[in-house]
């Protein structure tokens, strides 16, 4: 293989010996101009690809950082609210939700048409207590009454649904359903 190459060396010398001096300067720009679009294209090319690539990544990787700042932010909050959430359940009075509302709705002056418990929720640390009360033919002003009264009770009660809807066959009249829950230490 070295044979050949000695071969081939000698070959390209004297066909360079051979040309004009003219010859040679175009021959020897055409060479620098080949060896330039070479380096440009093995080189620079993939250098200038590889540094799109790591400034793309980059913008990425500030936004995902920027994300997650935004989540840890709000996670925070949400930890507080918790944190507050449940102080309120520890401080708070304990007792049967039912009684609870049933009390509410006689000092509220209302007249409750149903409550049913539902399945709550139950987890490590609480257990959930869930009501579905109904209310018939009240105003706007009884409902409001009521619910402010709930919102207010010694018992931690919170208003999870709230549906109101006017009766077509005396317009101030409202019939509404709401479920409540409480919650207690386990």
């Amino acid at each position: 293989m070295s044979a050949t190459r000695a071969k081939l060396r000698k070959q390209l010398r004297t066909f360079i010996r051979n040309l004009q001096p003219r010859e040679r300067l175009i021959v020897g720009i055409a060479a620098s101009l080949s060896a330039f679009v070479l380096a440009y294209a093995i080189i620079f090319i993939p250098m200038t690809h590889m540094m799109s690539w790591s400034q793309k990544r980059a913008d990425q990787g500030e936004q995902e950082l920027q994300t997650a700042d935004r989540l840890l932010k709000k996670y925070d909050m949400v930890y507080a609210d918790l944190g507050a959430v449940e102080e309120a359940i520890q401080s708070s009075e304990h007792g049967n939700l039912l009684t609870t509302l049933e009390s509410l709705s006689k000092s509220s002056a209302i007249s409750v048409h149903s409550m049913k418990p539902q399945a709550g929720t139950k987890d490590d640390a609480y257990n959930e207590t869930r009501v579905k009360v109904d209310l018939k033919g009240v105003t706007l002003s009884q409902l409001i009454q009521y619910l402010h009264e709930i919102e207010s009770a010694p018992q931690h009660i919170t208003i999870k649904t709230l549906s109101i809807r006017t009766l077509s066959k005396n317009p101030g009249k409202l019939d509404a359903s709401f479920s409540v829950s409480s919650f207690e230490p386990v």
